[in-house]
């Protein structure tokens, strides 16, 4: 197993958008491609409702 230690963590910003083109929804990208791991790039969150 290996650790790493990182300082900062790209993420990624998701819109969902209504039929009237309007974003109802974000759901945010985690970038973990710094590891080199092949099993492990972006990772999603779930969607959080935008009001």
């Amino acid at each position: 197993m290996r650790l790493y230690l990182q300082k900062k963590l790209r993420a990624y910003i998701q819109w969902c958008y209504d039929d009237d083109d309007s974003p109802n929804e974000i759901q945010f990208l985690l970038d973990f491609r710094f590891m080199n791991e092949d099993e492990v790039t972006l990772v999603p969150t779930d969607y959080y409702r935008v009001d």
